[in-house]
């Protein structure tokens, strides 16, 4: 997801760019290359490096776009899902909120980018364990996307992309719930959410499958302090082969 956002970025600032003649080239042409060093020192591993760049990102896109601007909103989270990736959780949250602030204020209501950044901002809190407030904010990240998609056009291939991230934004809902039922001692009830989330999961996500990896993590120790035997060699199954 973070690179292909990367990717994104690259396609907004070229219109941008060619759009508002009065920004300088040799600004765009610096964001490009801290847009490329974020994304190859993230690709390698090198989250620290790839934090600095994403902040002197921000920083640039600041200045050449303003804040109220998608590619800064796009930035921030971006930076937000690096300090995700560093288990700085409080410090993403505070990221996505400026990100998800900036998004609704400058793009339509049911764009799907508000959808994701506010999706990214319930994950910062469920791994807070702010379970109640991480499903306001999963619901209304799903509220969104089923907008977005009534109002998609059936011979694009936005719909198909739509339809992907509603089905990964309901599977952390479902995730979320899991963890609500656990935390209440139903592990029976948080196994049925965690088997939904997988199955939304295995069909939604990319190559990046450290989300479905702890969906069933979760549904084994569900499945021992359940009992329930056949679960538990479901989720052993799949965490040795994910290995």
């Amino acid at each position: 997801m973070f690179i292909k956002k990367i990717l994104q970025l690259f396609i907004i600032l070229f219109l941008s760019a060619t759009t508002f003649i009065n920004y300088s080239f040799a600004q765009s042409d610096e964001l490009k290359s801290l847009f490329q060093s974020t994304k190859s020192a993230y690709k390698s591993g090198e989250l620290t490096k790839a934090l600095s760049f994403a902040k002197k990102a921000i920083v640039i896109s600041e200045k050449e776009f303003g804040l109220n601007h998608k590619v800064t909103g796009t930035l921030i989270s971006n930076l937000g899902e690096i300090q995700m990736d560093l288990k700085s959780f409080e410090e993403a949250e505070q990221t996505f909120r400026e990100s998800s602030k900036i998004m609704y204020e400058v793009l339509e209501h049911y764009d799907p980018a508000i959808a994701d950044s506010i999706s990214l901002l319930a994950l910062s809190l469920n791994k807070q364990s702010l379970f109640k407030e991480a499903m306001f904010y999963h619901q209304e990240s799903l509220i969104i996307m089923s907008k977005a998609i009534s109002r998609d056009n059936p011979t694009t291939h936005g719909v198909n992309e739509n339809t992907r991230k509603a089905a990964m934004y309901r599977a952390r809902a479902m995730f979320t719930k899991a963890a609500i039922e656990m935390n209440n001692e139903n592990y029976e009830s948080a196994i049925g959410y965690l088997k939904t989330s997988v199955r939304l999961f295995t069909t939604s996500l990319g190559r990046d499958k450290s989300e479905l990896k702890e969906t069933y993590l979760m549904m084994l120790e569900a499945a021992h302090k359940a009992k329930d035997q056949k679960t538990i060699d479901m989720a052993k199954n799949f965490i040795e082969n994910f290995m």
